[in-house]
């Protein structure tokens, strides 16, 4: 009886309720296998996870943006939620806070399309901060590190050429 009526709820339950389910069972599994070192790896990672997951869903929320805040305290040296916050804050208007972000998540990068990726924001920080010389390194930068990174390469080149008018790159947004 008790089996059929657990079928029962398996069976409507929401996707949201059989994913809970499966990570527990996970975690039990890690407690099982590994010990309770590895289930609480296991369950911070998950929880990292959801944080960033509903960060990226909701990037111009402040809820987007705690749970963003929250993922990076789970795991410190993730680069990914840095990287989600940096562009928070740039398209914020706050160009030291984006590049502070894009920074940090740089050195916790890694492999070089998230570095490029860092390197492309802090870009894009820099000329908010109206340094036009640290953004068009940053740039070089970007581009040699991924050279499909095609928003950085494009944002290289008008840099380079620069605005005709009064000589200074024009403003991106």
């Amino acid at each position: 009886m008790r089996v059929e009526r657990w079928l029962g709820w398996l069976a409507g339950a929401s996707l949201r309720e059989r994913q809970l389910l499966a990570l527990a069972v996970l975690g039990l599994l890690f407690t099982l296998l590994g010990g309770f070192g590895a289930a609480g790896r296991f369950w911070v990672q998950m929880a990292a996870e959801y944080h960033l997951l509903v960060g990226e869903a909701n990037l111009d929320l402040p809820e987007g943006q705690a749970a963003l805040a929250r993922a990076a305290a789970l795991r410190p040296r993730w680069a990914r939620p840095h990287l989600d916050l940096a562009l928070v804050f740039y398209r914020e208007g706050w160009f030291d806070g984006a590049r502070r972000e894009a920074e940090h998540a740089f050195t916790l990068a890694e492999d070089d399309v998230e570095k490029s990726r860092a390197s492309y924001l802090a870009a894009l920080a820099h000329e908010g901060l109206g340094e036009p010389g640290a953004a068009l390194e940053a740039l070089k930068l970007a581009v040699e590190l991924d050279r499909h990174n095609a928003r950085a390469r494009s944002r290289l080149e008008q840099l380079q050429r620069k605005d005709a008018s009064n000589g200074r790159p024009r403003p991106h947004r």
